[in-house]
């Protein structure tokens, strides 16, 4: 009979440590504390220069994990060279997609979806893009904040740097190295919430989710909303879209992914790259002379020859 009991005093006391673990989970969950971490998605090509860096910032940031699509040439870069301890602690996995053409939207769907479950938020974002949260707030408890309890998505504004008048890459980092000519701008970048099995992930804005939130925790209507201009005050994404002048030269000259080189669509993407690099940067005799051979059109140089004029009459004003 003693034993009986023996017995079944040690059946009670495992099923009231049963019900006291899902008790607390429960109550974690309604806290929003249970907090599975964040996963950034990603892929890139011939960013061995940039990489190194990009993963330190996501490591020190708070992420989990960073799945890196590598997309480079089948003869190309190799990260491997670059990432060896990263990849050895597994906090980066990569994934093989060299020489694969216009993959960027299966890289993110394919990263979400194998992924969905075992991740609180994704973000997807590319090399040169960084996630700043302000305020010495760590990334979790941004994240868990009360005001995205309802929040599906997480849009994020641009902070874009521009060449800060240097004319070369050095060794230093980009954020060391690019600290002026900057402006904030509507983006949409975005982190997004695990479990949602019917997302579509697309490389600015998501489809299929409802809740979109700008970092303020404020709902928004993705499809028309104004915040352009606007610091926002608790988080931001820095862009540093054309490092110095013959980086963003080599870059043109490489071509994109998803533009056939010397194709009608390749010169109106480098002619409208061309305009923006000036719309962000001051143009100079130096900058001209290395970029206007590649402007496509009458109209775009014949405005930035007005733009040059302009800056050098004021050296003299």
């Amino acid at each position: 009979m003693t034993v009986k009991l023996i017995i079944s005093s040690h059946i009670l006391k495992i099923i009231i440590i049963q019900i006291l673990i899902i008790y607390i989970i429960f109550i974690l969950i309604k806290r929003n504390d249970f907090f599975k971490g964040a996963a950034l998605c990603m892929i890139a090509k011939n960013e061995n220069l940039y990489i190194k860096e990009f993963v330190t910032h996501y490591k020190n940031l708070g992420f989990k994990k960073i799945f890196l699509y590598d997309n480079n040439d089948l003869n190309g870069d190799n990260f491997t060279d670059v990432l060896y301890s990263e990849l050895t602690s597994k906090f980066v996995e990569l994934i093989d997609v060299r020489g694969k053409q216009k993959y960027q939207y299966i890289a993110y769907n394919d990263c979400y979806q194998k992924h969905l479950n075992y991740y609180s938020w994704f973000l997807f974002v590319d090399t040169d893009e960084f996630l700043y949260i302000k305020n010495n707030i760590s990334l979790k408890d941004f994240l868990t904040n009360h005001k995205f309890k309802n929040c599906n998505i997480i849009i994020f504004n641009y902070k874009e740097f521009g060449d800060s008048d240097l004319l070369y890459y050095d060794n230093r980092t980009v954020q060391e190295r690019f600290k002026t000519n900057f402006r904030y701008i509507v983006s949409m970048k975005s982190i997004v919430k695990g479990g949602i099995k019917n997302a579509i992930i697309d490389i600015h804005r998501p489809y299929n989710i409802a809740n979109f939130c700008n970092c303020e925790g404020k709902f928004i209507n993705p499809k028309d909303y104004s915040t352009d201009g606007l610091e926002i005050k608790s988080a931001e994404i820095r862009h540093y879209i054309t490092k110095s002048l013959h980086e963003f030269y080599k870059r043109l000259i490489k071509g994109w992914p998803h533009v056939k080189y010397n194709s009608s669509d390749y010169f109106n993407f480098v002619n409208n790259r061309i305009a923006y690099y000036f719309s962000l940067n001051k143009i100079t005799r130096i900058k001209f002379n290395l970029l206007s051979p590649l402007v496509n059109s009458q109209i775009l140089l014949n405005n930035l020859i007005k733009q040059l004029n302009d800056s050098e009459k004021k050296k003299y004003l």
